[in-house]
């Protein structure tokens, strides 16, 4: 028969050897210990990742802000250099910019327009015609510097297209940059190309008449517009012509020079 004695004995074998209950519990013990510290691991691993992840995210925006307060400074020297007629800097600045931004609208047109400034007009062209019409704040500047650089190159074909999206967008535009180009501008470059390319196009010179007149009433508003009917009206500074194209050719010459006095 076991005594108290080997009943204790027993027991503390029993719980010693790991098996039955106590086994378990000691078992149960040293997992939940384990996992515990795992847990804390885990925990600590979380938070270390989510200080990471925000500061990442914190610099990233700072950085983000401060190339675009760049980019922005940048164009606006740039247009100053260009208000002071210093195309070069201008050009150079806005180079800068489409060297980190090559989308940038504004830095294209801006450098467009340099580029006309600078006679280096066949860049110019490549810069301009791939402004998008999505962004309308530089695509009507744009199409305007298209204008006069196909003008100044002869292709004569091409000008008046760019004028008339400007013109149908805004019949009184003004280039904000640049206020010597706008609306008479289109229109006078409107008037000669269609009266350069005639009977291709406009063989009652009707546009060119349209466009002179217009400019006729802005520019020298006492001076009768042409009628195209009407060879009494085809004159220009007091001299009549025997030919509408020469009398519109002629006022053309007369409205530009007082447009430049």
């Amino acid at each position: 028969m076991a005594t108290h004695d080997t009943i204790k004995r027993d027991d503390a074998a029993y719980c010693a050897g790991g098996s039955g209950v106590c086994g378990c519990h000691a078992q149960r013990t040293a997992r939940y210990t384990e996992r515990s510290g795992v847990s804390r691991f885990v925990r600590v691993l979380v938070a270390f990742s989510a200080i990471v992840y925000l500061l990442v995210v914190a610099f990233g925006c700072e950085s983000t802000k401060s190339e675009s307060s760049t980019v922005e400074a940048t164009k606006e020297a740039a247009w100053e250099h260009y208000a002071n007629a210093e195309y070069s800097q201008a050009d150079a600045l806005f180079r800068e910019v489409l060297a980190q931004k090559p989308a940038d609208s504004e830095a294209r047109t801006g450098r467009g327009w340099s580029l006309i400034h600078l006679r280096t007009l066949d860049g110019a062209i490549n810069v301009l015609r791939v402004v998008p019409p999505t962004d309308s704040t530089w695509y009507f500047a744009a199409r305007a510097g298209l204008a006069v650089a196909y003008d100044a190159t002869g292709q004569t074909g091409s000008t008046i297209a760019p004028i008339n999206e400007v013109l149908t967008h805004d019949s009184v535009w003004v280039f904000f940059h640049d206020p010597r180009i706008d609306w008479r501008a289109m229109e006078y470059l409107r008037a000669r190309n269609h009266l350069i390319l005639g009977s291709q196009i406009d063989p009652t010179l009707e546009s060119a008449v349209a466009a002179t007149n217009r400019l006729t009433r802005d520019v020298a508003p006492s001076v009768a517009p042409l009628d195209p009917v009407n060879s009494a009206t085809w004159e220009a500074n007091g001299v009549e012509y025997m030919t509408l194209a020469e009398a519109v050719l002629k006022r053309l010459e007369q409205l530009n020079a007082i447009g430049t006095e």
